[in-house]
């Protein structure tokens, strides 16, 4: 099959002064081979087809995992975003140059070299505070950032952006400090804050009053929510809350067997699962046989 044809026409011009008809690939829009664009020099013209034929094979060393490692390292200094991006990406990319991209004038480049697993750990706290959010974010969602970063990164009243706040919240070993100032956050964190299995008890019942359903469903998913909690979002007007509570293996017997009788067809089928899930031998053969 024929691939798709990504050369334009020429912008120069001929001898004669008429446009150029023939097509070129190259970023500065010149085939090399006519008089160049109007008012640039033959030379001017051959020296601006060389810098772009330089970053063409730059571009394509910088995107290739078999590039060696000191030619990458080298291509770290490009002074061309669409170079230094790819070699922030390249799984070849030695870790001093990741370190050096992580300081790039570009954020989008500087938010890839710290998403690497390579990244060193203070490079990555460093970073937490960096001017722009998508270079936090990726500090904040590397494996590698400790969990003591990430709550001096909440501290009081959560990081200032609720994406941030989520990615946080969405760690694994997010504090319990961390997650108590997180509930109080953007939505998307505290559904995460939660769901999450850190979360302290009295901070799940306080979630449990959220305003927003799918936050009261994590909640009711969450196997570490107390009881009485469990109990009050049985009765909630929200059904998938409901189904949040059936599917919890922690919700007591007495409150599934309510459940199973709900008027949503998937609260009820989750009641009688979990039932029988929990072993709760009795109670599921009742929830069946209806």
């Amino acid at each position: 099959m024929w691939g798709v044809d990504r050369s334009i026409r020429c912008v120069g011009v001929t001898a004669a002064g008429g446009r150029c008809g023939r097509r070129t690939r190259s970023l500065s829009g010149w085939c090399g081979r006519c008089q160049g664009p109007a008012g640039v020099s033959v030379a001017a013209g051959a020296t601006l087809a060389g810098s772009q034929a330089k970053e063409w094979a730059d571009r394509a060393a910088a995107d290739d995992p078999l590039t060696h490692a000191e030619v990458l390292g080298g291509l770290a200094g490009s002074s061309a975003w669409g170079t230094a991006l790819k070699v922030a990406r390249n799984p070849s990319t030695p870790a001093e140059a990741v370190v050096e991209l992580a300081g790039s004038q570009w954020p989008d480049v500087a938010a890839e070299a710290v998403a690497r697993e390579v990244c060193p750990v203070e490079v990555l706290v460093a970073a937490l505070a960096h001017r722009d959010v998508r270079v936090r974010r990726a500090a904040a969602r590397n494996p590698s950032t400790p969990a003591a970063a990430l709550e001096g990164l909440v501290g009081v009243a959560g990081s200032g952006d609720d994406d941030v706040d989520a990615v946080v919240a969405g760690r694994a070993d997010c504090p319990p400090a961390a997650l108590v100032v997180l509930s109080g956050a953007g939505v998307v964190a505290r559904m995460r804050a939660a769901e999450h299995s850190s979360t302290p008890t009295a901070v799940l019942v306080g979630l449990a009053g959220d305003s927003e359903g799918f936050v009261r469903r994590a909640v009711g998913r969450n196997p570490s929510t107390p009881t009485a909690a469990l109990v009050g979002l049985a009765g909630d007007g929200g059904w998938q809350v409901r189904l949040g509570v059936a599917a919890n293996p922690s919700t007591p017997t007495a409150v599934l067997v309510g459940l199973a009788a709900d008027l949503q067809s998937e609260v009820r089928a989750a009641a009688i699962e979990t039932a029988g899930s929990n072993g709760a031998a009795v109670a599921a053969a009742g929830l069946l046989a209806d």
